[in-house]
């Protein structure tokens, strides 16, 4: 009772604070970015049965609240395994879902594209743990070129990190993220 009671007056509070924001730059923006993590790197942090009575309803009633007041999407970050919750991202509302995290368990950006791309545009995806900071350039190119095969054709998605760069990835990996996204990820892709 106390657990909901707070979610309810959060949920209260981030209507409150979106109406304001929203009424102000509703007509400017495309995306509305939230985050509310529900996944880990070996898995879920919540359960099925939990997420669906006490997230998913509030996530629900937040996200119809955007649609309504804006045409921009609902943009949603979420770290993690979080591919058991696939559908309930979509049943609440999101439009896109981000980080896309290639290492945490199950999720491979080619089956979740095929399973829910006609229905869930997707952010991220390429490796930030390993080939971003730690590969070669050709690595980097080489992911870049797997996660496009992967997830672009038929459109709905955005090539990014799966997460923030961090701090110890060289410069030139950066660079060479964005250079293979131009130079492979323009439509038709060809891969």
């Amino acid at each position: 009772e106390f657990a909901e009671a707070l979610l309810d007056k959060i949920l209260e509070l981030y209507i409150g604070f979106y109406d304001r924001y929203l009424s102000e730059v509703g007509d400017y923006v495309e995306m509305v970015e939230v985050g509310d993590d529900v996944g880990a790197q070996t898995g879920p942090i919540i359960s099925p049965a939990l997420l669906r009575k006490y997230i998913k309803p509030r996530w629900k009633k937040f996200y119809d609240f955007i649609h309504g007041k804006t045409k921009a999407r609902v943009f949603h970050h979420s770290c993690g395994s979080v591919y058991i919750f696939l559908n309930e991202f979509i049943e609440a509302g999101v439009d896109v879902l981000n980080p896309i995290q290639p290492r945490a368990a199950m999720m491979d950006i080619g089956k979740i594209k095929r399973e829910v791309g006609d229905k869930l545009a997707l952010h991220g995806g390429i490796d930030i743990q390993r080939i971003l900071p730690y590969g070669t350039t050709a690595d980097v190119e080489n992911e870049v070129k797997r996660v496009l095969k992967a997830a672009a054709p038929g459109g709905g998605y955005v090539l990014a990190g799966a997460h923030n760069i961090q701090a110890d990835t060289p410069p030139e990996n950066v660079l060479a993220m964005f250079k293979s996204a131009l130079k492979y990820g323009s439509y038709p892709i060809k891969l």
